[in-house]
């Protein structure tokens, strides 16, 4: 059971407020605080939708609760101890793209499970990707990549909770909603990464084609 250092904000299908604070990926249950806390199953946390504070609407489908439940690990250091500093919530990106990964947002996309130890593989595509939108907090989150200190080349195997911590120091994009875009950037498919269900302390990540790609084209590979 991973519980939320952000409870998230939902609402139920009569539009009463209530809060996501844990996730169980084994047991595939989740802990909804609403008139009072219960544990559901994923297949019944499908009658809740994210608070978002606008008319769209985002269910609380499986895939997003395997993202939510990824981008908290990224979140969490090696030990287990949580990030205290965060300045906002986990909530739903800004995005166009759908949220739905498992390793992959933490997940809004699709999940690299690799095997533990090695170093994590770049996706390969069978046909040409349809190009993807990204926004101004997603484009700051890339940016920050090459001035990573463990950013020696395109090929670097890298430190997602340092690249956090790097993107709010130099471009002011709090954790919490880093480790959202952390995910949505990797489903879009800018990098692959793995984290500790892959047998690792730390999630890592390793740029794809579509990320040098982008970081080339955007000129920002100068900096190394």
């Amino acid at each position: 059971m991973t519980k939320l250092t952000n409870s998230v904000a939902l609402l139920t299908r009569a539009n009463k407020a209530a809060r996501l604070i844990a996730i169980d990926t084994d047991a595939k249950t989740c802990i909804i605080y609403g008139e009072s806390e219960k544990t559901v199953t994923w297949a019944t946390a499908t009658s809740y939708k994210l608070d978002t504070g606008t008319e769209k609407t985002k269910i609380l489908t499986p895939k997003l609760l395997i993202a939510l439940c990824e981008a908290e690990q990224v979140h969490q250091s090696p030990e287990g101890s949580t990030v205290t500093d965060a300045t906002a919530p986990v909530s739903e990106p800004e995005s166009s793209a759908p949220a739905e990964t498992p390793e992959s947002a933490e997940s809004v996309v699709q999940a690299t499970q690799e095997g533990a130890g090695e170093a994590p593989a770049k996706p390969t595509a069978d046909k040409p990707e349809k190009a993807v939108k990204i926004n101004a907090n997603e484009k700051l989150l890339l940016a920050t990549i090459p001035k990573l200190p463990d950013f020696k080349g395109v090929d670097s195997v890298m430190d997602g909770r340092n690249f956090l911590k790097k993107a709010e120091e130099l471009n002011g994009v709090p954790l919490g909603k880093g480790c959202n875009l952390f995910g949505v950037l990797r489903d879009k498919g800018f990098y692959s990464a793995k984290g500790r269900k892959e047998g690792q302390n730390r999630t890592t990540f390793q740029l794809s084609d579509k990320g040098v790609q982008y970081l080339t084209e955007n000129g920002l590979l100068a900096v190394v």
